[in-house]
């Protein structure tokens, strides 16, 4: 990050990171849908792909207004773990890391850039009720199954 860069370049740099997380969140989520032992847990898994995918497409659509290119590289390797007791652990650390980043933008921006903390909140609330989802998924699951 240059030190010369605008309030507004600074702005659109958080939201392209913040865009990569929730690609490769949704990519991670894709893969715990492919191992789900259950066909019911696949499928609670796969509507936070979807919800994760519309967020990423809503961080898109303000990058594109602020006047930035989308790339392909900003999506990290994603996480696993040996059974979906493990891989719903990782996933539920990611929220939580996810969680604090958004409400670190959504209180630096509050003032000053109303239309970006609108939409970080937005994608806060999401995260919340996504975090307890795995949470609810995570109690159901068992660390001892071998899959």
């Amino acid at each position: 990050m240059s030190f010369f860069q605008s309030e507004q370049e600074r702005v659109a740099g958080e939201l392209q990171g913040l865009h990569g997380e929730y690609r490769r969140l949704a990519r991670q989520l894709e893969a715990h849908v492919e191992e789900a032992p259950y066909p019911q847990v696949a499928d609670r898994l796969r509507k936070l792909v979807e919800e994760e995918d519309a967020n990423a497409r809503r961080i898109a659509e303000r990058l594109v207004a602020l006047g930035r290119h989308l790339r392909d590289d900003g999506a990290g390797p994603i996480r696993g773990g040996r059974n979906a007791w493990e891989r719903l652990v990782t996933t539920l650390e990611d929220y939580r890391a996810l969680l604090r980043r958004l409400s670190g933008l959504w209180t630096r921006w509050d003032d000053e850039h109303p239309e970006d903390a609108a939409l970080v909140h937005q994608l806060r609330d999401s995260a919340v009720a996504h975090r307890e989802e795995v949470v609810d998924l995570l109690a159901r699951s068992d660390p001892h199954a071998l899959n």
